[in-house]
């Protein structure tokens, strides 16, 4: 029985822009979490640890008080940057390493702390990914990828949810 091995040049050619596309994607399915940190479930987690409803409040506020105060400078600065690529992977390790730190402590000050270097990544990070989609794609095809990119981020949240609850 012959095989035929196929060369480079009969396969089909991915070019850069659709690799580009796919990027951005994959980036909003795997980062789909990282705006939030671990907001979501940081009230069951803390509650769970003996937390009372007042003080889980207070620390989720101080993060979105802060997230607000951040999010126009955040905006300015990325627009200002050529370097979004760079934005996105220092702010997910932020907000990565800002949630490790409730793992290690749930002191009051630690997880405030913790909450406010969330929610300031968290600024950050949307309009890196919006402008990097810019450009990729420019204006015209904005919309269109803009769309599939919350779609993916959604599909990512989705995920993350399902595996948080299944794995406890």
């Amino acid at each position: 029985m012959a095989t035929r091995t196929t060369s480079l040049k009969d396969m089909p050619r991915i070019d850069g822009d659709t690799r580009a596309k796919g990027a951005l994607q994959a980036l909003n399915f795997f980062m789909a979490d990282m705006q939030a940190g671990i907001g979501p479930f940081l009230g069951v987690f803390l509650q769970q640890r003996g937390w009372t409803s007042g003080p889980i409040g207070t620390v989720m506020t101080a993060g979105g008080v802060a997230g607000m105060i951040m999010t126009a400078p955040a905006g300015a600065f990325i627009d200002h940057t050529r370097k979004k690529r760079l934005i996105v992977i220092v702010t997910g390790i932020c907000t990565v390493m800002a949630s490790f730190l409730i793992l290690l402590s749930q002191s009051g000050i630690v997880v405030t702390v913790s909450q406010v270097a969330t929610a300031i990544a968290g600024a950050a990070i949307g309009p890196a990914v919006t402008g990097m989609t810019l450009g990729v794609v420019r204006q015209r095809g904005f919309n269109a990828q803009n769309g599939r990119n919350q779609a993916w981020n959604h599909a990512g949240n989705m995920i993350g949810a399902g595996l948080s609850g299944w794995l406890g």
